[in-house]
């Protein structure tokens, strides 16, 4: 019997894989008992109960959740580095896309992908954007994008502008490296 078990999974990898090098080059076969000579996995004559079709069609019973993509700016005096918890406040810059994606590892990976591409156009002009849409001043605080899951969670992707900004009253300053000595003043 375990035999039997044995040389069925071994014939069943064997379709598989003609299947999936059939998808590739445009040869397929007609039907899966085609490929194993008129006998199904356990070596019968008589056709599959289950078609490829049939198979598939219970296959997207369980379809995926799809969610829409949506990211945001947020800037680095809103979370705490390598925390779990969500950042404070509203984001800086927020950005939603008509498609949706899977809700799974990859759907936000091709979420992210897409969120870089829209901002980084963006970057040259950066400085002047982000000030005039926060809704406080910052001092040497870096943007990073944060994406959200599919429970509604903004998500820290750990991309970030690479530079630091400074605002006051909506407005861009050049952030000083070190503040000064003189007037005490970081400005």
């Amino acid at each position: 019997m375990l035999s039997q078990v044995i040389s069925s999974v071994c014939v069943f990898m064997a379709i598989i894989a003609q299947l999936c090098s059939g998808m590739t080059t445009g040869i397929a076969a007609k039907n899966l008992t085609s490929l194993l000579g008129g006998r199904n996995l356990i070596g019968h004559t008589t056709p599959f109960k289950t078609s490829l079709q049939e198979l598939q069609q219970q296959l997207q019973v369980n379809e995926i959740e799809r969610h829409p993509c949506n990211c945001a700016v947020f800037m680095s005096g809103q979370f705490t580095k390598g925390s779990k918890e969500p950042p404070r406040g509203s984001p800086a810059l927020i950005h939603e896309h008509e498609d949706t994606y899977p809700c799974t590892l990859l759907g936000m990976k091709q979420c992210t992908n897409w969120c870089l591409e829209s901002l980084v156009k963006h970057l040259p002009n950066s400085g002047p954007l982000l000030c005039a849409a926060l809704d406080r001043d910052c001092h040497k605080e870096r943007a990073y994008l944060f994406v959200e899951n599919c429970n509604g969670t903004w998500i820290n992707t750990n991309f970030s502008a690479g530079r630091e900004y400074c605002c006051q009253d909506g407005v861009p300053y050049k952030c000083p490296l070190l503040p000064s000595i003189t007037t005490g003043k970081s400005r």
